[in-house]
């Protein structure tokens, strides 16, 4: 559990880097774009900006996509809340009413398809605490795939798969 937070606390402290990376180049071209209203020479290049903000940019996506799931969900801070506006990719990770889920497949944008109706898109990322024994049962959450032999808690009871499959 120790290292999971380590992980988690470690992208945390690059994506802020990478985030002040950003805010020193956005008063760089604040700068530049008063020098430019005044009509004085440039202090800073428009595409040494641009690059080095698409680099920060790149890198905070790096640093987020790297975390694990287990480490992901000690990160909730990392990952933002499930959009209907925007289309996922495969791999991507978001918490929706309170839980980690991962896109299985690219999907089109539908407002209605939310993570916990429409399984063949999305699917939740267990707890890393939650292991399926009886003593930590995994969370029982729509969409969830099902693994034989685990056991699975849901509105204060457990109770143990027999089948394969999803709920």
């Amino acid at each position: 559990m120790f290292e999971l937070r380590r992980e988690a606390s470690r992208a945390r402290v690059d994506v802020r880097r990478n985030n002040r990376v950003i805010d020193e180049v956005n008063q760089k071209i604040l700068h530049n774009l008063e020098c430019e209203k005044a009509g004085v020479q440039l202090p800073y290049d428009w595409s040494k900006l641009h690059n080095e903000a698409e680099k920060a940019r790149l890198n905070i996506a790096d640093t987020v996509n790297g975390v694990s799931d287990e480490a992901a969900v000690f990160a909730k801070d990392l990952f933002k809340e499930w959009d209907p506006e925007k289309e996922y990719s495969e791999g991507e990770r978001f918490f929706y009413n309170g839980n980690l889920y991962r896109c299985k497949k690219k999907n089109p944008v539908n407002p209605t398809w939310t993570p916990d109706v429409v399984y063949d898109y999305y699917e939740p990322v267990a707890k890393p605490t939650e292991n399926g024994s009886f003593e930590r049962p995994i969370t029982a959450v729509a969409g969830m795939e099902y693994e034989i032999g685990k056991y699975y808690s849901d509105n204060g009871k457990v109770y143990i798969c027999e089948r394969q499959g999803s709920n």
